[in-house]
C-alpha cells in the first residue's frame, strides 16, 4: 500500500472578549447547579436539554414564562385553599349535585393519569395531584364516607340533600 501525504494549511483565530463579574457569577452559579443535578442522578442528555433552555431561548421569553408559572402556580394554591376552606365546614351537600362532584373527580383521576403516563414536567403533575386528591376528598365528604371498625360507612342523606 502507498500513503498519500497531503498537507493542508489551516487559518484558525482566537478572539478574547472579557464578561462581567456579575456574568462570570451567574455561569458559576450554574455550573454548580449542573453538578448538584449529576449527584441527584440526572443523565447527560437530561442536563444537555437544561442548557439548551438557557442557551437556546430568548432570555426575555424565558423570564415571561418563569413568571407565567409562578403565577399560574399561585392561582393554583389559592384557587385549592378557597376549595378547601369551602368544603371544610360543610355538614350537607344540598344544592349541590353528587353525581356532578363524582364526575369531576373522575375526570380529575384520568387527567392525572394521562399526565403521568407522559412523564410530563412535576410543575403540572403537582398541582395536577393536589387538585385530584382533593375531588377524591370532596366525593368522600359528599357521601359522607367513613371507615368504622375497618368497614366501609357512607351517610344517610337529608330530605335536602336528596332534593337535588
Amino acid at each position: 500500500k502507498q500513503w498519500y501525504q497531503r498537507r493542508v494549511a489551516i487559518t484558525a483565530g482566537v478572539s478574547f472578549t472579557p464578561i462581567t463579574i456579575g456574568k462570570l457569577r451567574i455561569w458559576m452559579q450554574f455550573e454548580e447547579a449542573i453538578r448538584n443535578l449529576k449527584e441527584l442522578g440526572f443523565g447527560e442528555n437530561d442536563i444537555d436539554e437544561i442548557k439548551g433552555i438557557f442557551t437556546d431561548t430568548n432570555m426575555y421569553f424565558l423570564t415571561l414564562t418563569f413568571f407565567v408559572t409562578i403565577f399560574h402556580l399561585l392561582f393554583d394554591f389559592l384557587a385549592f385553599k378557597n376549595d378547601i376552606s369551602f368544603w371544610k365546614n360543610r355538614k350537607n351537600t344540598a344544592g349541590l349535585s353528587t353525581r356532578v362532584i363524582i364526575w369531576r373527580c373522575f375526570s380529575q383521576v384520568i387527567i392525572f393519569l394521562y399526565l403521568c403516563e407522559f412523564k410530563t414536567s412535576y410543575i403540572i403533575l403537582g398541582p395536577a395531584g393536589v387538585g385530584m386528591f382533593i375531588e377524591l376528598w370532596k366525593v368522600c365528604k359528599s357521601l359522607k364516607f367513613s371507615f368504622v371498625g375497618g368497614k366501609m360507612h357512607f351517610g344517610e342523606k337529608s330530605e335536602e340533600e336528596k332534593a337535588t
